[in-house]
């Protein structure tokens, strides 16, 4: 009888152990999403600036060369500038 009592703790110990495992496994698969989603949206954020900087940049520093924005996408995949090399003064990058 003392066999069995402990056998039936044993297992549901074990039980509550792999559900543990499980809930601990949940919330690492959701954190891992939400820093997905926190990197996609600060790339987001980040694309939109140099979007925008590049189109005020291109019409004050170099509006006569010849130059077509990318998509806003583009910029979202790849947060930086993609204007023409030359098109702001130097002293201005920095």
């Amino acid at each position: 009888m003392k066999l069995l009592f402990l056998l039936m703790v044993v297992t549901a110990g074990a039980q509550d152990a792999a559900e543990e495992i499980e809930l601990v496994g949940e919330t690492v698969v959701e954190v891992q999403h939400q820093q997905k989603n926190v990197r996609d949206l600060i790339n987001a954020m980040l694309g939109l600036e140099f979007f925008l900087r590049d189109k005020k940049d291109h019409e004050q520093h170099c509006p006569t060369a010849k130059w077509t924005q990318p998509p806003l996408e583009t910029y979202k995949d790849d947060p930086k500038s993609y204007l023409p090399e030359g098109c702001i003064p130097l002293e201005e990058e920095e």
